[in-house]
């Protein structure tokens, strides 16, 4: 649900709701970051992807609003790291070339074609599409949301979400 959907809902304003949506995506992004750290060395897939919204795609200028991430795999378990912007080749070569160079430039440590990654990427590209624009700010913050919701159940969501919140038996967030 968005911090828009969830301020009508509840009835308080948006900034209100988008607050405390910040709130919970910088948890998630510790509680990520923990997860990652206790199971680094059983990473045995990884690879690099590059995200430009559906309404950008195919301007050749969009070079700066590209997202670089790289996405690892533990225990079919997803773990992303912010990479730096493929802007870095803009001055080097014609933006043309920019998309093409990346694909053959990028890293990459896959087992199968059809792997927790790509499956992570797909749910990526449908979480994303809810919100109205998502600054590059802000952007890291909504792809571990992304993460948050792909690696987890509900039932473990809430209850990840109750401790890291800090919500006790009985005021919790199911």
């Amino acid at each position: 649900m968005t911090a828009t959907k969830a301020s009508a809902l509840c009835n308080v304003h948006y900034i209100t709701a988008r607050n405390y949506y910040l709130k919970i995506r910088h948890a998630i992004a510790a509680h990520a970051d923990v997860i990652y750290n206790q199971n680094m060395h059983l990473v045995n897939e990884f690879d690099e992807y590059f995200y430009l919204p559906k309404n950008l795609r195919g301007d050749k200028d969009t070079v700066s609003k590209i997202e670089n991430f790289l996405t690892l795999c533990f225990k079919e378990k997803i773990y992303t790291i912010m990479m730096p912007s493929p802007t870095r080749y803009a001055n080097i070569m014609d933006k043309m070339l920019v998309g093409k160079f990346l694909r053959y430039h990028k890293v990459a440590k896959l087992q199968k074609s059809v792997n927790t990654i790509t499956a992570f990427w797909d749910f990526f590209e449908t979480f994303i599409s809810k919100f109205r624009g998502v600054s590059h700010n802000e952007f890291y913050y909504y792809l571990k949301e992304a993460e948050f919701l792909f690696n987890y159940t509900k039932n473990e969501q809430i209850k990840i979400l109750n401790e890291l919140m800090g919500f006790h038996h009985g005021s919790d967030l199911s």
